[in-house]
């Protein structure tokens, strides 16, 4: 499987994110963004983090 990287600038992965969100409960992009640091310098990658938070908390 691959594990595709969402936030070019901070070299985050959807894995990370994915594991971030069950391992520690993180609902909302600002607790992504404090703990991973995806998304906090462009930007771009914040609509992905919404989709793949709001699959995760289904």
């Amino acid at each position: 499987m691959e594990d595709t990287e969402i936030c070019h600038c901070n070299n985050v992965s959807k894995n990370e994110i994915t594991n971030a969100i069950c391992q520690h409960g993180y609902t909302s992009v600002a607790e992504i963004q404090n703990k991973l640091k995806a998304g906090i310098i462009c930007g771009r990658c914040i609509p992905e983090i919404r989709d793949i938070l709001a699959k995760q908390n289904q």
